[in-house]
């Protein structure tokens, strides 16, 4: 029997125009007296689109910007702090923050798979940003955060010494990312502590960027594969933002 090689082509066809929603959005959470902490259409860390918090130590339902009104995001603290310098966009992010202490705080987003699945998605990374004005040595700044499901702990994040960067005052900022995670409603958690404690969990703002696939992948039969079944239905797992997909 003569051996046939397959080599399957499929070109997916952009179509990105016609989702509205964006493959990165964030929140920052900053004080109303001070609305230069404001950062709605500012460009900081990359991203231009960040959703104000309104400066509130909670909030209930507040709309995401770039995700057309699918995800939101809930949040409670004890209060808000600001330290540091806030004339750049990246010192207004991490400028205010939330405080711990008491209860700590607490996170909700919403709505994520509807995104994540309205621009073509599988999964997502989100970056927090830890900011505070209190430091007691080299090696203790941050605790660590907890992302769950509600009830399961997908991630434990530690903001890590090397990864922090000090503004005026000695006051502390940095980011840490979590891997690719997929969960509808996620939950920040922060360490609970109490102002004055050797580690803090004050939490500055988040972002959640989309991980996507632009091209078609998983093609069956696979790609080089010897002796395939002529009359085989081909299959494979389209691009995202395409309408069609050639095959050659």
């Amino acid at each position: 029997m003569r051996k046939v090689k397959i080599v399957l082509f499929i070109v997916a066809l952009w179509a990105g125009a016609a989702n509205a929603a964006q493959n990165v959005i964030g929140v920052n959470f900053y004080e109303s007296s001070t609305p230069a902490d404001k950062l709605a259409d500012e460009t900081a860390d990359g991203f231009n689109n960040w959703t104000d918090s309104t400066g509130s130590i909670s909030g209930t339902n507040l709309v995401i910007l770039g995700t057309d009104g699918l995800v939101t995001c809930d949040w409670s603290c004890g209060n808000t702090w600001r330290a540091g310098n806030n004339a750049t966009s990246e010192e207004q992010l991490y400028h205010s923050y939330l405080d711990d202490g008491g209860s700590g705080i607490h996170i909700t987003i919403s709505g994520l798979s509807d995104w994540i699945h309205a621009i073509g998605a599988s999964s997502y990374i989100v970056r927090l940003y830890h900011s505070t004005d209190h430091i007691i040595d080299t090696t203790h700044y941050f605790g660590p955060t907890e992302i769950t499901d509600g009830t399961n702990v997908l991630e434990t994040l530690q903001l890590q010494p090397a990864d922090t960067w000090t503004t005026n005052n000695g006051d502390m900022r940095g980011f840490v990312d979590s891997g690719e995670l997929s969960e509808d409603v996620i939950q920040i958690n922060p360490h609970v502590t109490f102002s004055g404690d050797t580690v803090r969990g004050c939490t500055a703002g988040f972002k959640i960027t989309a991980v996507s696939h632009t091209t078609a992948n998983n093609p069956n039969p696979e790609d080089g594969e010897e002796d395939a079944i002529r009359d085989v239905v081909l299959s494979w797992t389209p691009g995202i933002y395409a309408n069609t997909h050639n095959l050659y």
